[in-house]
């Protein structure tokens, strides 16, 4: 949601609704919908069977049991695209929310300093 949305256009909005927006934007989007994005949504139940059950979790798969699947020509290249895409919201810990530390330096667009105060022991 952007700025005009949260505050209705005043400008102004309540810390616990402030808190509530940060605290879920970096929530992955259900399985569903992430697969509705892809085209490949026909999917859903297959891979709910093999305990899939967020976009990280395809990575996780092993080839024999993505060939089980028996995707079609054009699956295929939705699924690499799929694939690549889950593997990148794992790397960037996507499911998992910031650290209050991050958002605090976020809020102050001092960003540059989190490495340093992480190795430094700071969260």
């Amino acid at each position: 949601a952007d700025w005009e949305t949260i505050t209705q256009g005043t400008g102004k909005v309540a810390k616990d609704t402030f808190i509530t927006t940060i605290t879920v934007r970096n929530h992955a989007p259900s399985l569903r919908a992430w697969l509705e994005f892809w085209r490949i949504d026909e999917l859903l139940e297959t891979l709910e069977s093999l305990d899939v059950m967020s976009p990280t979790d395809i990575a996780l798969l092993e080839e024999k049991e993505v060939h089980k699947i028996g995707l079609k020509t054009v699956q295929k290249l939705h699924w690499q695209k799929a694939l690549a895409h889950g593997k990148y919201l794992e790397s960037i810990h996507f499911d998992k929310p910031p650290s209050p530390l991050y958002l605090w330096l976020e809020t102050w667009r001092l960003e540059r300093l989190q490495k340093g105060l992480f190795d430094l022991g700071c969260d």
